[in-house]
């Protein structure tokens, strides 16, 4: 204001805000108070330790019962609240079922109808040994009870488990007014995932483990032939993972097969990929080459060749005679007749000035030759 150089825009200004009795202080250095941002921001604040959250003692408590019968299966549940309140729950199976499956199963809706409800907390009792056992790991993975903060089990005499007995039996004709007072389900398929059965065939004793044995535990066969074997391929064999391969002549590891196996890879090269169909050596060789072995295998090519329908089928038909070949004499007229033609002769008598003669043989004679065979009695004939 008392400036001359002011303006009077800002001398007017000042008047007027200088009744709010406002105090000007300069700004600060922009860098100084980004680094004090800074600071404030990355600043690491001690950690509250929290006391970890006890569980409440709200438990709820849950009866399960099942019942096999001969017509229909079912399963009764029975679910007290921390307040009492109960609920009464009632399952028909669509499918069989054993008494054990059906205690099982009830037990699953039992603990799928307690999650539903928002329980955190929850005390099982039932009758069945199973499925205390089941439960508590001895038997198969608890999967449901990990919704759950708490748990436990109790198995409780059939006394104590009336209620869910009465809902399992009742569930196979379950009269109108049940509804009223029980919430029914009917569960189409079952809860129990078996695993498959896989059928496990142990391969009999051959040469393969009696080699393995002996190069690893010196082990022999009692028989005289296979010992002397195993004692004679050894040397040529190697174990690498367990499994054995034999050394071929240049040092490639050929991977050695059992019976099952060896089926299988003449299968797969003999009428595999594009279906070549090719004969004993060719097959033979082509298993080599793709590092398998066995002893037998050019004999055992050679039998899958002969017994495959398609190489007995389109095979090229064999040119050797059944039985050797027989001379055969031939009966055409002037077949073994020779014929020499003589001339141009000088005029004789007659004017005749060729000769023809003709050489009958009771023998082969050579061919090409015009003249007769000295060795073999010949006729003379000369016509004019």
């Amino acid at each position: 204001m008392r400036s001359p150089t002011s303006s009077f825009r800002m001398v007017k200004w000042a008047i007027f805000l200088s009744q709010y009795n406002i105090d000007i202080r300069p700004r600060p250095a922009i860098k100084g108070q980004a680094l004090a941002d800074f600071v404030t921001e990355c600043t690491v604040r001690s950690a509250v330790d929290e006391e970890p959250s006890t569980p409440s003692d709200e438990w709820w408590t849950l009866y399960t019962d099942g019942s096999s019968a001969t017509k229909e299966c079912g399963g009764g549940v029975v679910l007290i609240t921390p307040e009492g309140f109960r609920v009464y729950y009632v399952i028909r199976f669509s499918f069989k079922v054993s008494n054990n499956e059906a205690e099982y199963e009830a037990l699953l809706c039992g603990l799928r109808l307690a999650a539903n409800m928002k329980a955190r907390q929850i005390h099982v009792k039932c009758d069945s040994k199973l499925v205390v056992g089941q439960i508590s790991g001895k038997y198969e993975a608890k999967e449901l009870l990990k919704v759950f903060e708490a748990h436990s089990l109790t198995q409780i005499p059939r006394a104590q488990n009336s209620e869910a007995d009465i809902l399992s039996k009742l569930s196979a004709e379950s009269p109108e007014h049940l509804s009223k007072i029980a919430r029914i389900e009917e569960l189409n398929l079952s809860s129990i995932h078996a695993s498959p059965i896989m059928d496990i065939h142990l391969r009999p004793e051959n040469w393969i483990s009696d080699i393995i044995n002996f190069i690893t535990t010196g082990q022999l066969p009692e028989d005289e032939n296979r010992t002397k074997l195993a004692k004679v391929r050894a040397p040529s064999y190697t174990l690498e993972g367990g499994r054995l391969y034999k050394r071929s002549y240049n040092g490639t590891l050929l991977r050695c097969l059992h019976q099952d196996e060896v089926e299988v890879a003449m299968e797969e090269v003999h009428s595999g990929s594009c279906s070549a169909h090719q004969g004993p050596f060719s097959m033979s060789q082509r298993l080599i080459v793709q590092g398998y072995f066995w002893p037998t295998v050019a004999w055992d090519c050679a039998n899958l060749a002969r017994r495959c329908a398609a190489c007995q089928h389109f095979q090229k038909g064999p040119g050797r005679p059944a039985v050797n070949y027989a001379p055969i004499s031939t009966a055409i007229t002037f077949s073994r007749w020779g014929i020499d033609l003589v001339g141009l002769l000088p005029r004789g008598t007659f004017n005749n000035r060729y000769i023809i003669v003709i050489i009958l043989s009771s023998k082969t004679s050579s061919q090409g030759s015009v003249s007769p065979n000295k060795s073999s009695p010949t006729t003379k004939l000369s016509l004019r």
